[in-house]
């Protein structure tokens, strides 16, 4: 089974996997042994979760096929082994690749990357978009990715994106503010590795 999003979560790793495009399941593992913890499936429509993130408080998911974003209460469905979903939004997408919280401006958003087909990363205000139950209306800014994203990750100062290119894969390390300035994921790169 194909590995998908991962994300950091209360000390614990949390990881989704996809079963052929039939289901996905999200595993809750206790570094530093990787001891298993829990584990649940997403939503039936939800068969390539493809990122994950953390909030803080909630685990955020994103997904492929289905083109969604799910709020989950993590706790819950890692007790119960049944996810138990608080809400969820369409992305409008038609490859939703991966997702990372970050703070913009004193808020915290929610990015999500477009794998190839507008080739866009969207930084969006997900409590909005939950209350919309859509994407639309509640992005705060995007920018043109390098087409192929595969990650994201924020360090509190630059956001990642991981990126398939041809023949290598690389890693951009971009600044939040050029991001905004641009538009562009190649502009506002700092350092690829």
């Amino acid at each position: 089974y194909t590995p998908q999003g991962m994300t950091f979560a209360d000390g614990k790793i949390i990881f989704a996997n996809s079963w052929k495009n039939t289901r996905s399941r999200v595993y809750c593992y206790q570094p530093p042994k990787m001891e298993p913890l829990a584990e649940f499936d997403m939503p039936a429509e939800a068969v390539h979760t493809s990122g994950l993130a953390w909030d803080g408080k909630h685990l955020w998911a994103v997904d492929y096929i289905c083109n969604c974003c799910y709020k989950i209460d993590l706790v819950e469905s890692a007790r119960t082994g049944q996810v138990k979903v608080l809400g969820k939004f369409s992305t409008g997408l038609k490859g939703t690749s991966a997702c990372a919280f970050l703070e913009y401006k004193g808020e915290q958003v929610l990015a999500i990357s477009d794998f190839m087909r507008t080739r866009k990363t969207y930084v969006v205000r997900h409590n909005q978009a939950i209350a919309n139950g859509s994407m639309a209306g509640a992005v705060v800014f995007s920018y043109a990715n390098e087409g192929f994203s595969q990650g994201l990750v924020w360090d509190g100062q630059y956001l990642y994106e991981s990126e398939n290119k041809r023949g290598i894969n690389v890693i951009n390390q971009m600044d939040v503010d050029e991001l905004v300035r641009t538009g562009s994921a190649r502009c506002a790169t700092v350092l690829q590795y």
